[in-house]
């Protein structure tokens, strides 16, 4: 959503409320929300729900509101910061990620290791749209959020459940001049093809080419 031009006048209800799975994007192309937001002074903004992901490795960048309640525990980050959605669908085997929590953590490059039952207080861990209380418009078997572009995260599914197949896509915001964004995901099973059968006619000596 882009937002500029904006006045406040005795506003005495919340500023704003995110709906649903709160992975909305809002573009403040002019700064206009940053007085009412935390009243510093901003060319432009981005305004997003407050997931560890992004806040605790941005501090410096990504500041709460003054009055965090009434900006439904969103946070807003300077022009520094390019932060696109990106979404997951099409897994494999779906049912194996049925009430499955997708975890999402930032990392310094694909090497660095962490723990799957790392803190929630350094990563994002919320529920998918298989929920029956999602919006409906999300479809089934969607997991998306936000993520600053040009940064590497580590990303998971309950315990470090493993797929076969995964489609990422973005919204039509993210232009081809962009910094990329790496996923890292668990890697847990042998996906080599192979066929098991009984050998006719007795024993028969494995081809040198083999051994």
């Amino acid at each position: 959503m882009f937002v500029k031009d904006l006045t406040f006048t005795n506003v005495s209800g919340n500023y704003l409320f995110m709906i649903g799975f709160k992975r909305d994007i809002i573009y403040d192309l002019d700064g206009s929300f940053s007085s009412a937001f935390g009243g510093a002074t901003r060319t432009s903004g981005t305004i997003v729900q407050n997931f560890p992901h992004i806040a605790q490795y941005n501090q410096d960048k990504c500041t709460p509101a003054s009055d965090p309640a009434a900006w439904d525990n969103a946070i807003m980050c300077n022009q520094d910061l390019t932060i696109r959605k990106i979404v997951f669908s099409n897994l494999m085997e779906h049912k194996l990620f049925v009430n499955q929590n997708i975890s999402v953590v930032q990392i310094n490059s694909p090497s660095e290791v962490v723990a799957t039952h790392l803190s929630n207080a350094l990563h994002t861990k919320v529920s998918n749209t298989i929920d029956k209380n999602e919006p409906k418009k999300d479809g089934k078997h969607l997991w998306s959020l936000p993520y600053v572009v040009g940064r590497t995260y580590q990303v998971w599914w309950g315990l470090g459940a493993d797929f076969k197949h995964l489609s990422i896509g973005s919204t039509r915001f993210y232009t081809s001049d962009l910094p990329g964004v790496i996923f890292k995901f668990n890697y847990t099973e042998n996906r080599e093809v192979f066929d098991i059968g009984p050998f006719r006619g007795g024993k028969k000596l494995v081809p040198a080419d083999y051994i």
